[in-house]
């Protein structure tokens, strides 16, 4: 047990972070005074806070450039959710949260168009171009082939132009 410096509680070693200069190994504010403590930091020097993630980026750049890597191997349906949102914010329509059990659903079920079940992707029914959102009601599933020959027109559009 010990006392934080800050709020004056006594908590467990454990709410505290580990710190070898100290004498007992862990330092003198519990993790939530410290947690408080950096974030008004942060706050407080935006600037100084961007040069010191610019720096550590710097001097780190290959093993996060290794981590994001493998991260994205652990997610591979990260970038997809992230382009599909992009997409949508830069033409400012609107982008709702849609949960990875709501784009499992997606990936996993048969084209819309011709019931293919390979390469499927997620389609917008109104196109982002044409202000659709992004959201689970304006998303259904399409090989890359139909959402490639589909392009930014309406279904209608494209399966007059297709027939």
């Amino acid at each position: 047990m010990q006392k934080c410096s800050k709020c004056g509680e006594t908590k467990p070693l454990t709410q505290f972070h580990k710190d070898k200069q100290n004498k007992l190994g862990h330092s003198y504010r519990c993790k939530t005074c410290a947690i408080k403590h950096v974030a008004k930091w942060q706050t407080d020097n935006p600037e100084r806070k961007r040069a010191n993630s610019r720096k550590w980026v710097a001097n780190n750049y290959e093993s996060h450039k290794e981590g994001n890597k493998r991260f994205l191997e652990k997610n591979p349906d990260y970038n997809k959710h992230y382009k599909l949102k992009r997409r949508a914010l830069e033409k400012e329509n609107m982008s709702f949260v849609i949960t990875d059990k709501e784009y499992r659903k997606i990936y996993e079920s048969p084209c819309f168009y011709c019931g293919a079940t390979e390469r499927i992707e997620a389609d917008h029914i109104i196109p982002v171009s044409r202000g659709g959102a992004t959201s689970v009601g304006n998303l259904i599933s399409a090989c890359r082939s139909c959402n490639a020959q589909k392009s930014n027109m309406f279904i209608t559009e494209w399966r007059y132009r297709k027939y």
